[in-house]
């Protein structure tokens, strides 16, 4: 790339750069020798400064004018002839002539631009900017030439030359940034007076206006502070002035008098703090160690002539340059990003610097990208401890805190005295106090005692230790330095996580059939297997939409084939039952046998596909007998070839596809995973080529993504369905989830429910437990109990081990079989309802099920509470305890307002109990067995429940269930009102969005009453119902 590879020393070096291109076609960087850019301090002046350290590889390779250099110690000096006859301009504020050929920049002004716009005779342009913040001189005294001197080693970039200076321009500010947008206002007169005096301040605009003279703005300048102090306002008396009023007593007045009159009120600031204790902007300074500081490491301070008295001024970090084998204690600064509420922390700004991109984040460029329009002053600020690499982060919180999220764990729904470990494990048969399951998700949502809620997300996608133990303490640890990002507090954990998603990303909008039952087994082993299943739902009029084909469909386990005596016509299989109303969905892992002439495993190979050992061979491991090679899905290349793998299989009537196995997991290994020390080659966005610590948490997730993308490939007018087992922040982009192998026990049961809470309070909304267990065998009894809760959960699929008994609902008993078969038409009667939560989970990241407390986040009682559960305003109270346990045991506390139980005419034991809170409105669906039978003129029916006021809404999203015109305004989104009047309610609709027509269709309204009764009454949706109270008789 470069001559001169190290350092220069005293002795002079002489030569030509050589050039890398950047950014953009015609745009290139220079430096003195390779040593000088991998040394070079970040751009300050590019808008991204990654984008001046990234080489691009679709551009010409050879730029017309080539710098030449001289090296001196750091001395930097560079020289570019260009054509004779060439005009200089630019170089920023400077006085003088306007062309600047033969000045030279010595002289200083107040702002400093290192750049030349060179003008050829030609008309063509070229831009020169000496990126460093440094003094530098730039001497163009010489005709034609550019010299620039600087005392320290810096990148040289050059834009173009370019058809004119405009295009040159054009191009420097897709650099550097263009200007921001101003109001419109600003860009009227501005007048500034250096007057003390508001009464002199207010003829002013008095003036302007009489004289018809055109003004926006009154510029106030430092006379209007408090004894020069910032951030403060005059308010004593002076004997100079012509009244003994207040100077500026009510500034706020002042501004309200220059509204009414059209003015803008502009106020100065600068950023000298006055040295005076008590002054609370020095105060608050110190407090938090904000001031430059000497060599010594003391608050610079210096005297302003005018004023007489002593100032200090401020920093924007502390901590420059790495750690060391000491430990560093103290509390990192806070940079804002996102959004309003939202910070970044680092270490230190080396660790700012030098952090690894971030995979979690939906745009990466969001967490690095400082924003201005933000408080910067977060209410709970991390303190750090930093060892060599190791980092500690803690925050403190008020007490009475409750901890939430943490992904994908088993246990109890509150966190609190806990401690994880983020380190995707192949986690068998897992128990209550299994530290690491199959999903790392770094991050805490804690809600504080007064309802609010703040969350906290440590961006590193190494193994962590996420301590809980502690009484409203995070304590988060790393082996590596991590930006720590925070998240409010917000006024309700909602808030938080709708902020979190917006970073993070939503889920993916599901294919509405993907929300109906789905029917697995590990496995199927036959084509006449699945068909006898998918008939026997339809034949017992048991709801069910999909049917899983799980590993055994393959030929000896290998991906992306069929077995070729059990399934020997995949496609007719599909067909099948896609005429009976089921959706076809196929089972992957990432396994890839080394059998030579296996189109897989040869294509792979061919492309160099697979994730390497440290020595730089295909890694093998074992599974099924037989050594087996992984995709490195960090690879572009990679990720392409899988996509293009699913593309083809998907032509086989392939619906949906699920991920397993893909922590990954190994067998025969210590571990039960790949070594640490592995090789991935990864795309520069994740990191660039890294071992397989770095990676290990997010292969799962960019597995799932290659899947997603190739069927999306498959057909772009459908939406994918992927399924994964192993995740990381950000998978709900592309996959729902299920929670692993479980086990058919009570204690399963009752952890399903806060395992899909909080991996919901986690940013993955779309998850559910193997229903009944996948490991061992369940009592008709607890089968009952967990299809029950199972059917409410929002991802519903039945899964079990081949070494189970049969696990479809028929297979424990008539009485069993009607349970389920119960449980699951509830389901298809509330998707509907489902599908609304989905929709606002996509649109704005709120968790389709929710704890209790959110019912009620002050309500200390309910915190705890993980046997019931909200799907938007219907609370979900789960018998998922045997009926050995007390009843005492077993009462319910209800969040506080009106909670009306209901239900479909389908009371059992065994189903869990449901409530609609007061003031709601949810949309139902008639019964049905499976997604596609619904047809939109169909019978919509509403329940609806009265607040305190006698009021009710709610909504009703429509699309067409698939497909992507949803986004393009193919959609009815409806919002339906009921109010009381003197003796009925009406319902109507308040307002509609989306272009899609309201169906002809029969609406069938049901009022839930306190009293436990109902009233019914059918009308026409679109026009207003009436639903009337019965008379009470006189007598």
């Amino acid at each position: 790339m470069a001559n001169n590879e190290g350092t220069t020393s005293s002795n002079v070096q002489s030569g030509e750069m050589i050039p890398v291109p950047i950014l953009e076609k015609g745009v290139f960087r220079f430096d003195c020798s390779v040593n000088d850019r991998n040394n070079a301090l970040p751009s300050i002046s590019f808008k991204n400064p990654k984008d001046r350290d990234t080489p691009i590889t679709n551009s010409d390779l050879n730029p017309t004018y080539t710098p030449t250099f001289e090296c001196v110690k750091e001395k930097r000096t560079v020289n570019i002839e260009l054509p004779s006859g060439t005009s200089f301009y630019g170089t920023g504020e400077v006085s003088g002539r306007l062309e600047r050929t033969g000045k030279t920049g010595t002289t200083s002004l107040y702002q400093s631009h290192p750049w030349v716009l060179a003008v050829l005779r030609d008309g063509k342009a070229l831009g020169v900017l000496a990126d460093t913040t440094r003094q530098c001189e730039i001497n163009l005294s010489k005709e034609s030439n550019i010299k620039i001197v600087a005392p320290i080693s810096y990148p040289l970039i050059t834009f173009g030359p370019f058809d004119s200076p405009t295009d040159v321009l054009m191009s420097f500010s897709r650099a550097v940034g263009t200007v921001f947008m101003p109001p419109k206002w600003s860009l009227g007169y501005h007048q500034s007076n250096r007057s003390d005096d508001p009464d002199e301040l207010r003829k002013i605009p008095t003036k302007f206006r009489e004289k018809k003279i055109p003004c926006d703005v009154i510029w106030m300048d430092t006379e209007y502070m408090d004894d020069f102090r910032c951030f403060t306002f005059n308010k004593a008396c002076s004997i100079y002035l012509k009244s003994w009023f207040d100077r500026f007593s009510d500034p706020k007045s002042l501004a309200d008098y220059l509204h009414q009159n059209g003015f803008k009120a502009n106020w100065m600031l600068d950023p000298r703090i006055k040295c005076v204790k008590g002054y609370f902007v020095y105060d608050t300074g110190s407090e938090r160690d904000i001031w430059t500081q000497t060599s010594s490491g003391e608050p610079f301070e210096v005297t302003k002539r005018l004023i007489g008295e002593t100032l200090v001024v401020s920093k924007m970090a502390n901590n420059e340059g790495t750690t060391s084998s000491n430990v560093q204690s103290g509390e990192m600064i806070p940079v804002p990003i996102l959004e309003k509420g939202v910070f970044r922390f680092d270490c230190s700004v080396n660790d700012r610097n030098n952090a690894l991109p971030s995979i979690s984040f939906k745009n990466p460029k969001d967490r690095d990208t400082p924003i201005t329009n933000s408080d910067l002053n977060p209410t709970y600020t991390p303190t750090f401890e930093c060892v060599k690499e190791k980092r500690t982060v803690n925050i403190e919180l008020p007490s009475g805190t409750s901890f939430y999220g943490t992904g994908e764990v088993s246990g109890r729904l509150e966190r609190t005295g806990k401690t994880i470990f983020t380190w995707n494990t192949n986690a068998y048969g897992y128990g209550e106090e299994t530290t690491s399951l199959y999903q790392s998700h770094p991050w805490v949502l804690a809600v504080l005692r007064d309802g609010k809620a703040l969350g906290v997300l440590a961006d590193t996608t190494r193994q962590c230790e996420i301590n809980l133990s502690k009484e409203s303490n995070i304590k988060i640890v790393a082996p590596i330095s991590y930006p720590l990002i925070t998240f409010g507090p917000f006024d309700s954990p909602t808030d938080v996580l709708m902020s979190f998603s917006r970073a993070v990303g939503t889920v993916f909008m599901p294919p509405k059939w993907s929300l109906g039952y789905h029917q697995s087994r590990w496995s199927y082993d036959s084509d006449a297997r699945v068909r006898e299943i998918a008939g026997t739902f339809r034949d017992k009029k048991i709801p069910c939409d999909v049917i899983w084909m799980d590993i055994d469909y393959m030929d000896g386990f290998r991906c992306f084939t069929f077995d070729k005596g059990q399934f020997s016509d995949p496609k007719s299989l599909a067909d099948h039952l896609h005429k009976k109303g089921f959706k076809a969905n196929w089972m992957l892992d990432p396994r890839i046998k080394c059998v030579k002439g296996y189109f897989v495993y040869d294509t792979g190979s061919e492309r160099d596909i697979w994730t390497q050992t440290s020595s730089g061979e295909p890694f093998e491991g074992e599974a099924w007998s037989e050594r087996c090679v992984f995709p490195d899905f960090t690879k572009s290349e990679a990720r392409s070839w899988w996509a293009s793998l699913v593309k083809d299989f998907v032509t086989n009537g392939v619906d949906g596809l699920g991920n397993d196995m893909n922590e990954p997991a190994i067998f025969k290994t210590e571990t039960e995973t790949m070594p640490e020390s592995n090789i991935h080659r990864g795309d520069p966005e994740y990191g660039g080529k890294q071992n397989h610590s770095h990676y290990h948490n997010v292969y799962g997730m960019l597995m799932a993504r290659s899947t997603y993308e190739g069927m999306k490939l498959a057909n772009e007018k459908k939406r994918p369905f992927v399924l994964t087992r192993a995740g990381f922040v950000g998978s709900q982009r592309y996959a729902a989830t299920w929670t692993g192998d479980n086990k058919s026990t009570w204690k399963h049961l009752q952890m399903s429910i806060p395992m899909v809470l909080n991996l919901g309070l986690s940013g993955q909304p779309f998850s559910g437990p193997d229903i009944e267990g996948f490991i061992g065998n369940a009592t008709p009894k607890l089968f009952a109990r967990w299809m029950g809760v199972g059917a409410m959960f929002p991802f519903c699929r039945g899964h079990s081990d081949k070494s189970s008994k049969n696990r479809e609902p028929w297979s424990f008993g008539e009485e069993c079989e009607e349970v389920c078969r119960l449980a699951l038409k509830r389901r298809y009667r509330l998707l509907p309802h489902i599908y609304n939560l989905f929709y606002l989970a996509h649109k704005q990241g709120i968790p389709v099920a929710t704890p209790t407390f959110f019912a009620d986040t002050k309500d200390m009682g309910l915190r705890k509470q993980d046997n019931s559960f909200l799907l938007g305003p219907v609370l979900v109270y789960a018998s998922t305890r045997d009926d050995t346990v007390s009843k005492l045991q077993l009462l319910r506390k209800l969040p506080e307002g009106i909670w009306t139980s209901f239900d479909f005419d389908d009371y059992h034991q065994d189903l869990p109990t449901l409530y609609l809170k007061g003031g709601s409105i949810i949309p139902l669906a008639p019964p049905r067995q499976n997604v596609d039978e619904a047809k939109r003129e169909d019978d919509l029916t509403l329940l609806v429940a009265l607040d305190e006021r006698g009021k009710a809404e709610g909504f009703l999203y429509e699309d067409a269930g698939d497909g992507y015109d949803y986004l393009n305004g193919g959609y009815l989104l409806t919002t339906y009102v009921a109010e009381t009047q003197t003796s009925s309610v009406t319902i109507k609709v308040s307002k509609t969005e989306g272009s899609w027509e309201r169906p002809k269709r029969r609406l069938n309204v049901n009022l839930l009453i306190q009293t436990g009764s109902v009233l019914s009454v059918c009308g026409i949706d679109g026009e207003v119902v009436e639903v009337k109270f019965p008379t009470v008789s006189a007598d």
